[in-house]
């Protein structure tokens, strides 16, 4: 069962790549906000490849000389994010299906797409300025603290709120008819709502979700069998579990295991 506050989106090209240096990490769990994150590409990395998580991330380019920074909804399946070689990067990953209400989109417009941040939060750009100032991780985390502070998170209905609670308590593994009974809506509208409300349908959320646990029980020390995963996520075979991992992560389950297993990078939770 995943407990929505302390469930972690996992990005393995982010979090477990020998191209990266210096990777940390925070949990924040309040705002909206799973956690902080911040890294240096090393000379020769040009791209990362990002797979679904259901996640909004906002990704500053700490370049002093022409800081930036872009919005990224979340990837329908793997894909390269354009990263520039030797800069260092400070990033925010939203928990899934938040959207902070000061980003001047509608949710359906951020699966698979990036906006430049000055575009779709206008005024923004001292916080870019004073974030690429600061050496310290810590020192980043609260100048976006302090720059967000009084922006609200968009409010999601009681019914999308309720369901994302479901779908992480039954690992994705969930049944629209017994939504239909609980909850008192047909599917249509259950769909409906939680499209507008996420930007993504609820069955691929569930699908993405399926996707991001299996990673972290494979990641994590005693590691079950890649059958166990298949059964404790509730696909009908280990085949149909590793063909829909490797078409939303282009890599099958051993193959991340391998990766996962070869340490690369220190990750720290303070």
């Amino acid at each position: 069962m995943a407990n929505p506050e302390q469930f972690l989106p996992f990005q393995p090209a982010l979090q477990n790549s020998h191209q990266l240096k210096n990777y940390q990490q925070q949990m924040q769990n309040c705002r909206g906000i799973s956690h902080f994150y911040s890294f240096t590409t090393d000379d020769n990395l040009n791209n990362a490849l990002v797979i679904p998580d259901n996640c909004i991330d906002i990704l500053f380019d700490c370049n002093t000389h022409q800081p930036t920074a872009r919005v990224y909804g979340t990837v329908s399946r793997y894909k390269p994010v354009e990263l520039i070689s030797g800069h260092r990067y400070f990033g925010i990953r939203f928990m899934p299906g938040i959207m902070p209400d000061y980003i001047d989109l509608i949710p359906e417009d951020m699966p698979d797409h990036e906006y430049n941040f000055l575009d779709i939060i206008p005024g923004a750009a001292s916080v870019i300025e004073d974030i690429a100032l600061r050496e310290n991780f810590t020192q980043q985390i609260k100048v976006f603290n302090e720059s967000m502070a009084n922006k609200a998170l968009r409010q999601s209905s009681q019914i999308t709120q309720y369901l994302i609670t479901e779908v992480m308590r039954n690992n994705g593994n969930i049944k629209i008819g017994e939504l239909e009974k609980d909850i008192g809506y047909s599917s249509r509208n259950i769909y409906r709502i939680f499209l507008n409300d996420t930007g993504v349908s609820l069955k691929l959320f569930s699908r993405f979700l399926r996707m991001q646990i299996a990673i972290n029980m494979i990641r994590h020390p005693g590691k079950p069998s890649l059958t166990d995963i298949a059964t404790e996520l509730g696909f009908s075979d280990q085949s149909h579990f590793i063909k829909d991992f490797k078409t939303l992560t282009g890599v099958s389950p051993r193959k991340m295991k391998v990766q996962l297993s070869q340490p690369a990078v220190c990750l720290s939770q303070a």
